[in-house]
């Protein structure tokens, strides 16, 4: 088995624990439906926790907690939301935590030819989530970031400072990274991108590209 690029363990426990923020929750949830890697660490860490809870001490209950615990059994129980899959065309399998997120949206051209996107409707703070595909040899300039920057590969893959990320994957990069990105020529890739920040060009080539396209 090859090593997995995987997000961080830190990461993967707040989400296991239920603490992530609505957008960094659905790039785990793609995540772990995509790398079985990822889905072995958040179940070790799901049993951490169960045993955590078990050994916590026992508080005590509200005098009207079982009247309200009966209660709640005698309500309807709620209709399942079943979600259609996107009508957006990718040409591969949009993984099933996405869907609600896609629902009438299409892809909009950045980079016309190369670079198209499609925004996701959560944020973290300012920044989108987004899908953004790339064409095959496709290289994004040198360039560093604001905050932490997070490419989740679904499709396709690339190369970064010597690391080649593959379907499933997570690049993790932090203002402390200066770094590029190269499609790689097999095929387009398509990633699921989630930052805090905008990126700081780090090159001629860098500046004009993000003055055009707004990354």
């Amino acid at each position: 088995m090859r090593t997995a690029h995987l997000l961080s363990e830190e990461l993967l426990l707040a989400y296991a624990a239920g603490q992530s923020s609505e957008a960094m929750s659905l790039l785990a949830a793609a995540h772990l439906s995509l790398n079985p890697q990822a889905r072995e660490v958040v179940a070790r860490l799901e049993q951490t926790l169960a045993a955590g809870m078990e050994s916590a001490p026992v508080a005590s209950l509200a005098k009207d907690a079982l009247p309200m615990l009966l209660a709640r059994l005698d309500e309807a129980p709620e209709t399942a939301v079943v979600v259609p899959r996107p009508a957006l065309k990718t040409g591969f399998e949009i993984p099933e935590p996405l869907w609600p997120y896609l629902q009438n949206r299409d892809w909009k051209s950045v980079v016309p030819g190369r670079v198209k996107q499609v925004e996701l409707g959560v944020r973290i703070g300012q920044t989108p989530l987004a899908l953004v595909s790339m064409r095959p040899g496709f290289r994004v300039p040198t360039h560093s970031h604001h905050g932490a920057e997070f490419n989740l590969v679904l499709t396709g893959g690339f190369s970064d400072l010597d690391q080649d990320f593959l379907p499933g994957d997570v690049s993790e990069r932090g203002p402390e990274h200066e770094h590029d990105m190269r499609v790689h020529e097999d095929g387009p890739c398509v990633v699921l991108v989630a930052r805090d920040g905008p990126l700081i060009p780090r090159s001629a080539t860098a500046h004009l590209a993000s003055w055009l396209t707004g990354f």
